[in-house]
């Protein structure tokens, strides 16, 4: 159930991104705000995977 909603997150920015990008409409603050969120998030996600691999090798 975790991956599951740990993929459907890392989905929806990967994506969101693409749409954000490809929508001309939408202002540049927008569109900003949402890449650092986007950005921001992919980041935390990526360091606690490596920190709980890191933790299960020391184990």
């Amino acid at each position: 159930m975790k991956d599951r909603v740990l993929s459907m997150v890392i989905l929806f920015f990967v994506l969101g991104s693409v749409v954000v990008s490809s929508m001309s409409s939408l202002s540049h603050t927008f569109q900003s705000g949402f890449y650092i969120v986007a950005m921001v998030i992919l980041i935390i996600i990526g360091i606690l995977y490596i920190f709980d691999k890191v933790k299960s090798i020391r184990e």
